[in-house]
């Protein structure tokens, strides 16, 4: 046993969340990596947005050195949760694809999550900037 961890670790509350927050966030991986190895999915993915009229917001892969990708991932994951639900009825998608695929509870989570990390990414995209000067920001960003 850790010296951290003790028995009680199995109640723990915080740890039931952060697990389940660790599952969502594999359960995404698998998903989008599904559309990104697969020409197929992804003009499936494609021809959906355009018969349903929903914004043709590509898939995101998070990356594991860049939390921003991680957020972006599961903001895309979002945009086209109408063209997921579609796309599980197809019987052309295998099952093993559909597993990945999210369901209601899965979805209100993530939801909290991108509205939770909303802030942060801007955040970082604004005093990450290029083509201006970030230095005049951080002294009122710190002060809110």
């Amino acid at each position: 046993m850790h010296r951290f961890e003790s028995d009680d670790d199995e109640d723990d509350p915080m740890e039931n969340k952060v697990r389940l927050v660790e599952m969502l966030l594999d359960k995404c991986r698998k998903l989008v990596g599904s559309f990104k190895h697969s020409y197929l999915l992804t003009r499936k993915l494609f021809d959906t947005q355009i018969a349903l009229r929903t914004s043709r917001t590509k898939l995101i892969q998070d990356v594991p050195t860049s939390w921003n990708s991680t957020y972006q991932m599961m903001a895309s994951i979002l945009e086209n949760r109408l063209n997921f639900v579609q796309l599980r009825a197809d019987n052309e998608i295998n099952n093993k694809v559909k597993d990945n695929f999210l369901d209601n509870s899965d979805y209100d989570l993530l939801t909290d999550l991108v509205e939770l990390l909303e802030p942060l990414y801007e955040l970082t995209e604004m005093l990450s900037g290029s083509k201006y000067e970030t230095c005049s920001l951080v002294f009122p960003v710190y002060l809110i």
